[in-house]
C-alpha cells in the first residue's frame, strides 16, 4: 500500500523508514533507524530525485507509480549512487525504459559498476550550473564532490526554491510520518546530540535564495526557510 505526503501541490515524497537495521553500511550504529528518501516532481515533465534502499523497494515503487498518476516518467535525476540513494535505481530504470537518467560525468562510470545494463544511450551528462525544465519547474545542478562520494551533486528547484541536498546535512534516525521542520523537536530528536546540520545553517542556505531543503539519505526532514507558504490541504504550515 503506498504512504506518500505531499511537500508542495507539484512535490511528493516517496520515502520510507527502516527500523530493522542495526548498523549503516554495517559500521554506524542507528538505534533510531534510518529513513531513505525520494522525490517526484509532477509538472508537463516528470522527475524522480533518487530512488532507495533495497529495504523498503516494494514500498517504494508502490509509491511512485501511485504518485505518477498514469504519467511516464521522463527523468531519473541521480543526485547520490551511494545505496541508501541509489540501489533501485536498476530496477526503476527496468521499470520505466522511457526515463532519461539525468547525472554528471562522475555518475555513468557508477551506475555501470552497480547496474549490468545499458544506460549510455539514455544517459545526459550535466555540469555546474546546467539546467532542466520540466515544465513550470526550472532545476540547477550544483556540483558537490566528496560532500560524500565524488560524484554528489544538488539539485536546485528555482520554481519553488527547494534545495535537493543529496548527502549533505541531516542525520540517521527513522520518521514517524514527521517530515516537516515543525513536526520535529530537533534538540530532543537527537538525544542531546547536536540538531540537524540543516536546521543549524538554514540561514546560509536562504542567503542562496533557497526556502527550503530536501534531504536525501538519513533523515529527511523538509527544512522551510522563511518565509513560510500557505497551507496545503492535508498538510501542516511550515514555519521556520
Amino acid at each position: 500500500m503506498h504512504c506518500t505526503k505531499k511537500i508542495t501541490s507539484d512535490l511528493v515524497w516517496l520515502g520510507g523508514s527502516d527500523r530493522r537495521l542495526a548498523l549503516f553500511e554495517n559500521v554506524y550504529p542507528i538505534p533510531r533507524g534510518v529513513s531513505y528518501n525520494a522525490y517526484l516532481i509532477r509538472d508537463e515533465k516528470t522527475a524522480l530525485l533518487d530512488t532507495v534502499d533495497q529495504a523498503i523497494a516494494e514500498r517504494f515503487f508502490e509509491n511512485l507509480e501511485y504518485a505518477l498518476q498514469g504519467k511516464p516518467l521522463n527523468y531519473v535525476i541521480v543526485n547520490h549512487m551511494e545505496p541508501d540513494h541509489a540501489a533501485t535505481l536498476g530496477e526503476t530504470l527496468s521499470r520505466h525504459p522511457e526515463a532519461t537518467v539525468i547525472g554528471n560525468a562522475k555518475t555513468l562510470p557508477m551506475i555501470r559498476q552497480f547496474f549490468p545494463m545499458e544506460v549510455e544511450g539514455r544517459f545526459q551528462a550535466v555540469k555546474e550550473g546546467d539546467t532542466l525544465s520540466l515544465g513550470r519547474h526550472e532545476l540547477t545542478f550544483v556540483m558537490a564532490p566528496l560532500v560524500h562520494w565524488p560524484e554528489v551533486m544538488m539539485t536546485y528547484d528555482t520554481t519553488e526554491k527547494t534545495l535537493f541536498s543529496a548527502d549533505a546535512f541531516g542525520t540517521f534516525g527513522a520518521m514517524d510520518g514527521n517530515i516537516f521542520a515543525d513536526e520535529v523537536n530537533f534538540r530532543a530528536g537527537v538525544a542531546g546530540r547536536r540538531p540537524s546540520v540543516l536546521h543549524q545553517h538554514r540561514g546560509q542556505i536562504r542567503h542562496a535564495g533557497a526556502e527550503r531543503a530536501e534531504k536525501g539519505g538519513g533523515t529527511g526532514y523538509s527544512v522551510p526557510l522563511p518565509p513560510p507558504r500557505p497551507r496545503l490541504a492535508g498538510e501542516h504550515r511550515l514555519v521556520p
